[in-house]
């Protein structure tokens, strides 16, 4: 019950306020890869997303 309840809050919040989410999307990218992190990124990402980064 309780991550239902998380989970509807969590979309709920996105879709009020996707600039913000962007934005620390963005931000973490690039915290990313000024710290190297780049190759670990990608593969996170490619793994959430089910797709190749070229």
């Amino acid at each position: 019950m309780y991550s239902a309840l998380f989970l509807d809050y969590f979309i709920d919040s996105y879709l009020h306020d996707r600039v913000k989410y962007n934005f620390l999307c963005q931000e973490a990218h690039l915290l990313a890869k000024d710290m190297n992190w780049e190759q670990f990124t990608m593969e996170y990402y490619e793994l959430l997303n089910d797709k190749k980064i070229t």
